[in-house]
């Protein structure tokens, strides 16, 4: 991503308006979210934080955007678990039926 966006996003050339750090960060356009969404997060995804997860729902709930959280803590990335996959196939799949019936 460094490559793409012309170099990290800890240099002052980020911070500016025109960076695509800006322009693509989905925190940086939540005023626009309105689409119902399932927020899927497990604990030990070392790829996004479990701050990452919370702060997307909360950032929904607030907007009062339709909005369900579904939080594994032994999972990673990946539902591997074949108990938490059973839930979170449950639980897509319900949230598919509500959100497209």
């Amino acid at each position: 991503m460094e490559t793409e966006f012309g170099g990290p996003a800890y240099l002052p050339k980020a911070e500016k308006s025109d960076s695509p750090y800006k322009a693509f960060t989905p925190s940086c356009k939540i005023q626009n979210w309105n689409t119902p969404t399932l927020v899927i997060h497990g604990a030990k995804d070392y790829r996004l934080v479990e701050s990452e997860g919370i702060s997307t729902f909360t950032a929904l709930q607030r907007r009062g955007v339709p909005s369900e959280f579904l939080y594994l803590p032994t999972e990673n990335h990946h539902c591997l678990n074949p108990q938490n996959s059973m839930v979170w196939h449950e639980t897509v799949l319900r949230w598919i039926q509500t959100w497209t019936s």
